[in-house]
């Protein structure tokens, strides 16, 4: 039954095929619209997705600070993403809410890094703000433990 779908498939596929060739010589002979001198070109639409990376140390003593690095990342191709702005959230570990710790724009590499000083056990995230190009997207959360 497969084979016979398959060939049936083939068979649609062939003629339109030829539909195709034929339909698009036509349209390589048409010359393509070009930009008006002076036009703009739009920019790309949000879609290069980002990845955003955090890092931070495991523990530090309580009342000491801690370095929070971040990157970004285009999902796509994996190049760095450069002047992204990048909001670092923290809360108390446990708890619900989060609050603004800072902002920062990654350098050309993709990255920003933060110091934060570590009261008592404490979540971070990372937020890459949208710009033209990219949505916004966030970090996974990290925790950093106050222990003596």
């Amino acid at each position: 039954m497969m084979d016979a779908m398959f060939a049936a498939t083939r068979g649609l596929v062939t003629r339109s095929a030829l539909v195709g060739a034929a339909v698009g010589s036509f349209l390589i002979l048409r010359p393509a619209a070009l930009p008006a001198a002076g036009d703009t070109v739009p920019p790309a639409p949000s879609d290069n997705q980002v990845m955003v990376s955090i890092s931070a140390p495991t523990q530090v003593p309580p009342e000491d600070t801690a370095s929070v690095g971040t990157a970004v990342h285009e999902v796509q191709d994996g190049d760095p993403v450069g002047g992204i702005t990048i909001v670092l959230d923290h809360r108390a570990a446990g708890t619900e809410t989060w609050s603004e710790a800072g902002h920062a724009v990654t350098d050309s590499k993709g990255r920003a890094v933060f110091v934060s000083s570590i009261p008592v056990s404490t979540d971070f995230r990372t937020r890459a703000m949208p710009d033209q190009r990219h949505p916004a997207a966030s970090s996974a959360t990290v925790t950093v433990q106050a222990t003596s």
